[in-house]
C-alpha cells in the first residue's frame, strides 16, 4: 500500500490517528484495541485486503488487494447521543456518508437499504457495520465499518451473494481514484456525524430510503418473518412498515434481514 498516496488525499480532514496495512483479518477488530488504548476520535484504519472482514449476521466480507475499499473509523461520545435507543443513527450515518459522496462526486443514481447498505441501481455496492464497545452502562465507544466495492474484481462470485451486487467502477463506466473516493466519504461523515440527531440528517436519510412505499419482507432472527410497506423512518433510526390498513409496526436495527419481495429469499 503506497501509505503516501492516502494521506495526501486526506491531508485537509480533521482525522485522528491514521493506520495502514497492507493486510488485515478485520479492520473492526484493529480499531476496536485502538479504541481501548485511547485512540482519538475519528481515527482511521485502512486495510488494501481484509481477509476475515464482517457484515451483520455474522456474514463475510472479504476484500481482495487494491479492489475495494475496507476501512473503520472511532466514533467517541460527546458530539452525537449515543444512548442505546438511537444507535440504529449509527448504521445511517455511515450509510448517508456513502451515499452522499457516490452521489455528489460521481453523479450515481443511490438508495440506502435499509439498514445498513448502500445500492445504486438496486445492487448493492457498500456495506455498513457499527459496533459499540461499553464499559458497564456506559460507551466507551463506537466502531464504524465500512466496505465498498470499488472495482468489478471486489465483487463476490454470484454463489456468495444474498443480495445482487455491483462496484462503483462498473456504474460510473470511468476510473475512480480509491484515495479521492475515501476522501470523499469521510468528509461527508466529520459533516454529518455532528448533525446525527438533527431533523436534516433523518430527512437525507429517509430521501434516499430504497424500496420506499413497496413492500418489503423482513426476516426477525432466524426465521420469522414479516410483510409489508416501507412508510419511512422514526426519529432513533427505526423502520416504520406498514403491516395492514391502518396500521403500522417499528423495527430497530438487530437480528434483521430485509428484502423487496420480488428478490427470492435466501
Amino acid at each position: 500500500m503506497q501509505e503516501k498516496r492516502w494521506k495526501a488525499a486526506l491531508k485537509d480532514l480533521p482525522l485522528g490517528r491514521q493506520y495502514y496495512f497492507d493486510q488485515a483479518n478485520s479492520t473492526n477488530d484493529i480499531a476496536a484495541e485502538l479504541l481501548e488504548a485511547g485512540n482519538p476520535a475519528f481515527s482511521l484504519v485502512l486495510a488494501d485486503e481484509q481477509l476475515e472482514g464482517r457484515g451483520r449476521n455474522a456474514r463475510r466480507w472479504i476484500t481482495l488487494p487494491g479492489a475495494a475499499l475496507a476501512f473503520s473509523v472511532i466514533l467517541r461520545p460527546g458530539d452525537g447521543d449515543f444512548t442505546p435507543e438511537r444507535m440504529g443513527l449509527l448504521s445511517g450515518l455511515g450509510g448517508v456518508a456513502v451515499c452522499r459522496a457516490l452521489q455528489k462526486n460521481y453523479a450515481l443514481p443511490v438508495d440506502l437499504k435499509w439498514p445498513n447498505d448502500v445500492l445504486i441501481n438496486g445492487k448493492k455496492v457498500a456495506g455498513i457495520l457499527a459496533e459499540a464497545h461499553w464499559i458497564g452502562d456506559q460507551l466507551r465507544g463506537v466502531i464504524l465499518g465500512i466496505g465498498i466495492n470499488v472495482f468489478p474484481e471486489s465483487i463476490p462470485p454470484r454463489a456468495k451473494l444474498n443480495f445482487p451486487s455491483t462496484s462503483v467502477v462498473a456504474e460510473y463506466g470511468n476510473e475512480v481514484s480509491r484515495p479521492i473516493l475515501l476522501a470523499n466519504v469521510l468528509t461527508e461523515l466529520v459533516d454529518w456525524y455532528p448533525r446525527l440527531n438533527s431533523s436534516d440528517f433523518l430527512h437525507v436519510w429517509e430521501e434516499n430510503l430504497a424500496f420506499k412505499d413497496e413492500r418489503v419482507s423482513l426476516r426477525i432472527g432466524e426465521g420469522d418473518y414479516v410483510e409489508g410497506r416501507v412508510l419511512g423512518l422514526n426519529r432513533n433510526g427505526s423502520l416504520r412498515l406498514g403491516i395492514a390498513p391502518g396500521k403500522e409496526q417499528s423495527f430497530q436495527i438487530g437480528e434483521i434481514h430485509l428484502q423487496p419481495i420480488d428478490i427470492p429469499q435466501k
